[in-house]
């Protein structure tokens, strides 16, 4: 048994004494048909500023903003009604950007195989690059450059894969060949080819990973990398549980040593659904263990979990702790962020920085 899980079996529902924020139990309820409606309380007063941070936070603003403009239904005056419609006309902007991107990206890779990653979430959603996975990052590399986007970085460090472009008007592509941030890999690449799904988007076919290599994607990103779960990725994780083979994943990430870090954060999200839903979550099924943790999106995990989970895959990987450090001070205090940052610019060695972002 991990720290802080219990199973099912020994839950006392009763542990959650906090209701979540209004804005956050707002969003909740507003985006609800991305997934089910939840056990909650229409808030009787919503700051509309901490709305608008927490749905950006969430990576949901794009949709939040539709539904609000649409039905307005905070009651809005005219003049908070403009802003709200300027915000979306931006988020509009960061969309076609990212239609340009994809529509751009698979002209240039025309004949060769590429899953686009982590990008197509059924819901609009506005990212700041596009991930793509490739078998041929050589031959991909030198279409590339002959198609006009500026090289930005190459990790050029021993089991750093990938490539960063950019190009003007179009969204950075960030390319590679496996899964893995600095030496930590999650899974068989395999799996992301295997029954891996065709979607359109816009006018442009496009191959997405698996569901179970794209779900280990987003559970290792959340625990390696971005350091966090996001209300968008939750809802995601909801939808596609009774279709994924948890099994198969759990397997994948005990082979690759980081079974610890996927239970953990299986459990943060069973507790999540049994609060807001009232009800099991899918996932249960195969990992029976619900974390008491109060509901609060996007969700930073402790630092015992985080070290826990960088010490499963190898002492050295607590190199990538600071990281961790800076997006929890980003979220807590602006101050001692900013200090911080200045700190690790300063006098951080590039490499334990690229190391510790990557």
């Amino acid at each position: 048994m991990y720290p802080g899980k219990v199973l099912v079996s020994d839950v006392d529902w009763g542990f959650i004494v906090e209701e979540p924020s209004p804005e956050l139990s707002f969003l909740l309820l507003l985006t609800s048909d991305m997934y089910k409606k939840p056990k909650l309380q229409h808030p009787k007063r919503v700051d509309l500023n901490s709305f608008v941070r927490l749905a950006s936070e969430n990576k949901i603003l794009h949709y939040a903003l539709t539904k609000v403009i649409e039905d307005n239904c905070l009651g809005m005056k005219s003049g908070a009604r403009d802003l709200l419609v300027r915000l979306k006309k931006n988020e509009d902007r960061k969309l076609l950007k990212l239609q340009k991107t994809i529509e751009a990206l698979d002209e240039i890779l025309e004949g060769e195989e590429y899953l686009l990653l982590n990008t197509y979430k059924y819901y609009p959603y506005v990212t700041h690059d596009v991930d793509i996975v490739v078998k041929d990052l050589r031959r991909v590399k030198k279409l590339m450059r002959s198609a006009g986007f500026t090289f930005i970085a190459e990790h050029q460090y021993p089991r750093m894969p990938g490539i960063q472009y950019r190009k003007e008007d179009l969204l950075v592509a960030d390319i590679s060949e496996r899964i893995a941030w600095g030496s930590i890999s999650v899974m068989d690449n395999e799996l992301l080819w295997e029954e891996d799904r065709k979607v359109a988007i816009g006018d442009v076919e496009v191959r997405l990973p698996s569901i179970e290599g794209e779900l280990l994607y987003i559970i290792a990103h959340m625990n390696f990398q971005f350091y966090k779960i996001t209300l968008f990725d939750m809802f995601l994780i909801y939808r596609w549980a009774t279709m994924a083979n948890w099994a198969l994943m759990s397997m994948q990430a005990n082979k690759y040593g980081w079974f610890g870090a996927f239970y953990d954060t299986i459990s943060i999200l069973n507790g999540f659904h049994r609060t807001l839903y009232d009800e099991p979550c899918p996932m249960e099924k195969v990992i029976p263990s619900v974390a008491q943790t109060q509901i609060q999106l996007p969700y930073i995990p402790s630092c015992s979990h985080v070290v826990r989970a960088l010490m499963e895959k190898g002492l050295l990987n607590l190199v990538k702790f600071p990281s961790y450090l800076l997006d929890r001070l980003e979220k807590t205090s602006y101050g001692l962020h900013r200090a911080y940052l200045k700190v690790i610019l300063s006098y951080g060695n590039r490499f334990w920085v690229k190391c510790g972002h990557y």
